[in-house]
């Protein structure tokens, strides 16, 4: 492999302080309220992120909760998603295949997880992940509230990533306010 190799290896060197770089230089907010509605927090912690999102919709709980864990439909409404499929259901357990990609300025990075879901009808679903390119764990859960719906969200996850972690908490935070919006405007739509 020789000089190509290191040459590749330059390359990615290069990307990673480039990308670390351009984040320094492009600070997002780590608390994104643009919806009133919507609160997003992400916190950086010993190397991973804790994910916190809330947000009412005006849909019964039963329809939250049916597109919430429509895994077989879900990369035709969130962004940036390219692949979602169940691989296996046992009663209330689930095994989740999700592929996409998170998008910074020029660079699309890869990503897919394979979930363990344990779903409590009607209420919340548990996950952790099994496999993939981040550890992921957490709930969601579904809470009736005047006139609709409570979606309150709470994850882990731990990317591998080239970037230092510290500079991809902005990156999160957009990655997941653009998935919570897409979830909502779904949960909108007529069934």
């Amino acid at each position: 492999m020789g000089f190509s190799g290191s040459r590749h290896a330059s390359r990615r060197g290069w990307m990673g302080w480039l990308v670390s770089v351009v984040l320094t230089l492009c600070p997002v907010p780590v608390l994104a309220a643009e919806d009133p509605g919507l609160q997003i927090e992400v916190q950086h912690t010993e190397g991973s992120f804790a994910v916190h999102a809330v947000f009412p919709v005006p849909v019964s709980p039963a329809r939250a909760f049916a597109v919430m864990t429509d895994y077989e439909h879900m990369a035709q409404f969130i962004p940036q998603m390219r692949k979602s499929q169940v691989l296996w259901r046992n009663g209330e357990r689930e095994s989740v295949l999700q592929e996409g990609s998170v998008d910074l300025l020029w660079l699309h990075i890869p990503t897919y997880v394979v979930m363990s879901v344990h779903l409590l009808p009607d209420r919340a679903v548990h996950f952790h992940s099994s496999g993939g390119s981040m550890a992921v764990s957490g709930q969601a859960e579904i809470r009736p509230l005047a006139g609709g719906s409570l979606v309150d969200y709470r994850a882990t996850l731990k990317p591998e990533t080239v970037l230092p972690l510290a500079f991809a908490q902005g990156l999160v935070t957009r990655y997941i306010r653009k998935q919570m919006e897409a979830l909502r405007t779904e949960m909108l739509r007529a069934p």
